[in-house]
């Protein structure tokens, strides 16, 4: 009887092996793949390596652990993809552990990394949930709202797919902040890094003789320059933006930059002040936002309080003030103000 039981079940294994197959039986859908992730896998062309820097008390690893290993599941569907998945123990596994930190450069713990073709795309905790914060007296309160697993992975998959990369550039010259700066305070490296992890190549960028803006410049940033631009800069920028090129302007409070007369014809008001707002602030130089506008570059941050420090106030302009908008841009269509955050009714200026 002992032989039969053994016979019988190497037989139910060797079958198992030949004819496997696969059930969620999990009472959500933190694990079941959607049609659109199932058919990202199955366009995939190549080697895909997962790398998952994960530790056990991280308060998601079972579902960061389960998903990945459906997304192994379905990938082994798939006749053009390699999955590759290896999860890394960080408290266990040292040597391995050293190794694949120095490789990745690798910061925080329970990391997720998705590699293919010298192509990577680092997800984080705060790619994969979505926590609540609310202030209650001097204590701020964290509740878990969200698993994002799914959707943080199939965006990292469909990053690393894409051949070209955007390119950033920074402009230089004016006391701009800068990518390489390694400053705690007033460093941009730290925000470089986060952009190169989304397979974005950053480059600085000074005006020359000609004035021209690179042709295969993505978005230029002008980030908090202490020093006032030229007019003939300000007409370089001004004609990059007409012929569809992207301007990201972060600008420091009480400082004449050139950009408000810019700024103004494309229906924006920059105005020169410091915001106070008493109801939201512990010191009286920053303040407390939680009031959004409808903008997909900040519905992630619904529930979420973000801290400004000495901000200046910026309104979109009344059309009736706007007149030089249709003339500037009249073969392009009209720009369309969307207001990001909003201080409370007690701010001021």
């Amino acid at each position: 009887s002992i032989i039969l039981a053994f016979i019988f079940v190497a037989l139910v294994f060797f079958l198992s092996r030949r004819h496997f197959y696969h059930w969620n039986i999990s009472s959500n859908d933190y694990y079941r793949l959607s049609d659109k992730t199932i058919t990202l896998l199955h366009e995939f062309k190549g080697d895909l390596y997962v790398y998952a820097f994960l530790r056990k008390s991280f308060e998601a690893y079972d579902e960061v652990r389960n998903l990945l290993m459906e997304y192994r599941y379905e990938a082994e569907k798939c006749p053009n993809l390699k999955f590759i998945l290896e999860f890394i123990d960080l408290d266990r596994d040292i040597p391995r552990v050293q190794e694949l930190l120095r490789q990745f450069e690798i910061t925080e713990p329970n990391t997720i990394i998705f590699e293919s073709k010298g192509r990577r795309k680092y997800v984080g905790v705060k790619d994969i949930l979505e926590h609540r914060y609310w202030f209650e007296g001097n204590k701020i309160n964290k509740e878990r709202i969200a698993f994002k697993g799914e959707q943080a992975f199939s965006s990292a998959i469909l990053s690393v797919m894409q051949s070209s990369h955007p390119i950033v550039y920074f402009l230089a010259g004016h006391g701009e902040r800068a990518p390489d700066d390694f400053d705690r305070n007033t460093g941009y490296s730290s925000i470089a890094k986060v952009l190169r992890n989304d397979n974005i190549e950053i480059r600085s960028f000074m005006f020359g003789e000609d004035g021209k803006i690179p042709d295969d410049c993505t978005v230029l940033v002008v980030a908090g320059p202490d020093k006032k631009l030229s007019a003939s800069e300000v007409e370089y920028i001004k004609t990059f933006l007409l012929q569809g090129g992207r301007l990201c302007v972060l600008l420091d409070p009480v400082v004449t930059t050139g950009f408000e007369d810019l700024l103004m014809t494309w229906g924006i008001l920059l105005e020169h002040d410091v915001i106070v707002d008493p109801a939201q602030t512990f010191s009286g130089k920053e303040i407390i936002v939680s009031d959004y506008g409808d903008h997909p570059i900040i519905r992630k941050l619904k529930n979420t309080a973000i801290m400004f420090y000495m901000p200046r106030s910026v309104w979109p302009v009344s059309e009736d003030k706007t007149d030089t908008v249709e003339t500037v841009v009249s073969a392009f269509d009209k720009p369309k103000i969307t207001v990001l955050a909003l201080t409370s009714k007690n701010a001021w200026c």
